[in-house]
């Protein structure tokens, strides 16, 4: 299955909406850092969707472009992975996806931030319509205007 990340960048993260499944999910990353590895939202490009079980998240997909530096170990940013989380700064390079996507308090930082709700849920019904660890999905990340520069 073929999913398509359409993305906004904002100064303290980066927002989307993922569709693709059959469903469409908001979606939190960091913001744009040159690609610094586990500072910076993913470059847009295609990417293999690398089935995956994460020691940390469990079942999911790590992003692969060789191209762009992206992929598994040896590469310029590692495991860069689709998983559950609400706030960019709980994100290390991945993507997070919700059924939900808007500003909520983050009672950690005591500010209110870019955020993705019902993550969990929305990482199930990925998991269930392109099939817990099934390989062959690709996904293209993209905006209107491109990454901003520094």
């Amino acid at each position: 299955m073929d999913l398509t990340l359409n993305r906004t960048y904002l100064s303290d993260a980066t927002t989307g909406q993922l569709s693709g499944s059959g469903c469409t999910y908001s979606t939190v990353e960091l913001r744009w850092d040159n690609n610094a590895e586990g500072q910076s939202c993913v470059p847009e490009g295609v990417y293999d969707l690398i089935p995956y079980n994460s020691l940390t998240h469990g079942p999911t997909w790590y992003l692969l472009n060789s191209a762009l530096g992206v992929g598994g170990a040896g590469a310029a940013r590692s495991f860069c992975e689709l998983h559950a989380a609400n706030f960019a700064r709980q994100l290390l390079g991945c993507i997070a996806a919700g059924l939900q996507g808007a500003p909520m308090y983050d009672p950690v930082t005591g500010q209110v931030s870019p955020a993705v709700e019902d993550s969990r849920p929305a990482i199930a019904q990925l998991l269930q319509d392109l099939g817990a660890m099934s390989a062959g999905h690709t996904l293209t990340i993209q905006s209107e205007k491109g990454p901003p520069t520094p």
